[in-house]
Order: structure tokens, then sequence, then C-alpha cells
């Protein structure tokens, strides 16, 4: 049983609560933000680790336009390195968004609309300035990366195929032909965190 080797920290006989999802850990290990519908909508919720005190939650889930719907079977929860902001993505009108929400007040302090068909499971890169995500385009699905300083994005996949969850707990790679890994890496608060690719072929070439 969960309880023999965990402490739960949510208790949905307590709160009412069907759904607890998308849990992702604070950098410093004292929080969890997760998306739950404890409040009869789905919203955002950052609690303790230590009792599972409510610290803060957005208080707007799917009760006003900008957050129609939480995408509760494709979301996603990320935090950035310091610990500041969560973001998550939502659908808001008539496109989805990508919302920075600030986790010690639950307020929104950005939004971000790529103007795509759908956006989902954003990863927060260890550098602190950038943001992956899943992108729907005429039924295809890609990763993008939006640059948080400069306000733009571009697309790092070009397959027909899913490219799907760039999780907090993984790797950053990159074909190191096209981007300059060294400088990422020194850029970044987690320069273990980037790794460059090689391919090489045919296969019994490989050293």
């Amino acid at each position: 049983l969960p309880g023999e080797f965990a402490r739960s920290i949510t208790d949905h006989q307590e709160d009412g609560s069907v759904y607890n999802v998308f849990p992702a850990l604070s950098p410093d290990g004292s929080r969890v933000a997760f998306i739950s519908n404890r409040s009869q909508y789905m919203d955002l919720f950052v609690v303790s680790t230590l009792d599972g005190e409510v610290i803060s939650h957005l208080g707007e889930g799917e009760r006003v336009g900008q957050f129609e719907e939480m995408h509760i079977l494709r979301g996603g929860v990320t935090w950035s390195p310091d610990g500041e902001q969560v973001a998550l993505a939502a659908k808001g009108g008539p496109s989805d968004r990508i919302y920075l929400v600030r986790a010690s007040d639950g307020e929104v302090v950005r939004q971000i609309d790529p103007g795509m068909d759908g956006v989902f499971e954003p990863a927060w890169g260890p550098d602190g300035r950038s943001i992956a995500f899943v992108g729907i385009e005429s039924g295809y699905s890609d990763l993008y990366l939006y640059d948080l300083v400069s306000g733009t994005y571009r697309r790092l996949t070009r397959s027909k195929a899913s490219e799907s969850f760039p999780a907090d707990g993984g790797v950053w790679g990159s074909n190191t032909s096209t981007l300059p890994i060294t400088q990422l890496a020194e850029a970044s608060a987690k320069p273990e965190n980037f790794i460059g690719i090689h391919f090489f072929s045919p296969v019994d070439k490989m050293p």
C-alpha cells in the first residue's frame, strides 16, 4: 500500500476532491504544485510538503474565460528554477496559453499565447529563461522552445510523430551542430542537464 512507504499530502475524503494530478515538486523540495478539483473546479494548488497546508491557489480555474479548460489529460505543471513561479497550460478563450503563476499567492504574472491549435506539457528550462512545450498544429505535435526574455519561440522538431513529455526530470539535448551546447551550459544553473547528441550513419561505423 502507498501508505507503507509514502506520506499523503492530499486527502480526497477530507477535501472532497476527485482529481489530484500533475504533481511538481519545487526546486527546494518544500512545496508541491498540482491540479485538483478540491474547490469543485479544476484549479492550480501549491501546498507544503511538510503538512499539506495550502500555500496558494489560482482561484479561477475553469470559472473565467482565460481558464476555460485546465487540460487534465495532457496538462503538466512546471517550476521556475528559482522556485518563484509555476507554469501551466490551459485553454483561454479561442486558444491555448501558457500561464506563469506566482507560487506565493496564485497571481497570474504573465500569459503566453503561441497561437496554436493546442499547447500542452510545459517544462521550464534549467537556465530559467526558456520554456519547452508541446504544440499542436494541423493535427501534429512538435516540441517548441519559448524564450522568456525575447518573447519569441522556435520549433525544435519537425516530425509528424508525436513529440511529447519534456519532463522536469529529463535532460535537455541537441545536435551540437545547430546549438552551442557549451555556451548554453555555461549560462545554465544546472549545466549537467545540457547534453550534446551526435548521430552517426551507418550504425556499424559508430564508435
